[in-house]
C-alpha cells in the first residue's frame, strides 16, 4: 500500500503546474491588501463620526426661539399681494 502511495506522490511531483497557479500568491496577497485598506478607510470614517458625535453632545444646547407669527396674518414681505405691488 505504500508503494502505491509512494508512487502517486513522485508522479505528482513530476508533474507540472497548471499554467492559472502562475501569479496566484500575488493576486491573493493583492486582494488582502485591498481588504486591509477598505477596513482601515472604514475604521477612519467611524472614528471621524465618533468624534462628531462626541463634540455635538459636548456642545451647550441653545435655545429654540420660535419665528414670528407674521407669515401667517399675510404681512410678509414675500406675500404674493405684497410681490404684486411692487
Amino acid at each position: 500500500m505504500n508503494d502505491m502511495l509512494d508512487e502517486r506522490l513522485q508522479g505528482l511531483a513530476a508533474a507540472q503546474a497548471p499554467v492559472a497557479l502562475d501569479g496566484l500568491e500575488a493576486r491573493v496577497l493583492g486582494a488582502i491588501a485591498e481588504r486591509r485598506t477598505g477596513t482601515r478607510m472604514a475604521g477612519y470614517a467611524a472614528a471621524a463620526a465618533l468624534g462628531v458625535g462626541i463634540a455635538s453632545a459636548a456642545l451647550p444646547p441653545r435655545a429654540a426661539v420660535a419665528a414670528p407669527p407674521a407669515p401667517l396674518l399675510g404681512e410678509s414681505a414675500l406675500a404674493p399681494s405684497a410681490l404684486l405691488l411692487e
